[in-house]
């Protein structure tokens, strides 16, 4: 499971505690909403046969709201539809019985831990959503002794639609005179700040998953991934052609396909 997930399954299971154990009512031994529910499922067919409009109407939103606090306490790794789901269905038990009997007082003093507690879960998924750390690199950029210092060239254009991201490779040995020996990836360690081509798939794939779950927008997805521009040991940049799905190397004019090397420092 995304680690970033993880509050939002938190914030959801403890929204279904709060709602089939926790007692709902102000006094300690009064039932968990849930309790307080199934009295309502049992006699629903006699409220329908009792003619009283408000009752029935007063009934079937109570059910709704039930059914969609347990949903969004469901939907815990979706912490935006648990927070706003969780939220709807507690302001409508709160607010249902002063709507349909226009007599009946709302107080929060009528309330007990049940009901504070989903309020604080459903807010707490949805803050989860809005909060989260920036996507971090391996660390700052590191330039290899007597190796050309320059600005690094603008990645290649995004595709207006899917983006195409290439697939895991062996990285290419280097040539004869070229910095890095062929050595098997089990013994490379890797030095602070750099990161492998495989962590870049992995952190990429990382984005998709989460805009694909509304985590974050299209637009944010490619704010990040245009960012991905690489340098190798020798200097050279890298970057990834999402138009087509592979590896590129700037020779100095332009962007050129290439296997990329099995070290990569973030050049931006």
């Amino acid at each position: 499971m995304d680690r970033r997930r993880i509050p939002g399954v938190v914030s959801g299971l403890v929204l279904l505690v709060a709602v089939f154990v926790l007692p709902f009512g102000s006094d300690p031994d009064s039932p968990s909403l849930f309790g307080s529910m199934l009295p309502i499922f049992r006699d629903v067919g006699q409220v329908q046969q009792s003619g009283d409009s408000a009752l029935v109407s007063l009934t079937f939103v109570m059910i709704g709201a039930f059914v969609l606090l347990v949903v969004a306490g469901a939907l815990g790794a979706f912490p935006l539809a648990s927070g706003v789901m969780g939220l709807v269905g507690i302001l409508v038990v709160s607010l249902a019985p002063t709507v349909f009997f226009r007599g009946t007082g709302f107080s929060l003093s009528l309330f007990g831990l049940g009901y504070f507690v989903v309020w604080a879960a459903s807010v707490a998924a949805l803050v989860s959503h809005f909060w989260r750390p920036r996507v971090k690199w391996a660390g700052p950029p590191t330039v290899a002794e007597g190796g050309p210092v320059a600005a690094p060239p603008v990645a290649p254009p995004l595709p207006p639609g899917p983006l195409y991201v290439p697939k895991p490779v062996a990285a290419e040995a280097p040539g004869p005179g070229e910095a890095g020996a062929a050595v098997p990836k089990e013994v490379r360690e890797l030095k602070p700040g750099e990161t492998t081509p495989e962590e870049v798939l992995e952190s990429i794939d990382s984005l998709m998953s989460r805009e694909k779950s509304g985590e974050i927008s299209s637009e944010q997805l490619r704010e990040e991934v245009q960012k991905l521009v690489f340098r190798d040991s020798s200097g050279r940049f890298w970057s990834i052609d999402f138009r087509f799905g592979r590896w590129v190397c700037h020779d100095g004019e332009r962007w050129a396909p290439r296997t990329p090397p099995s070290r990569l420092t973030p050049a931006v």
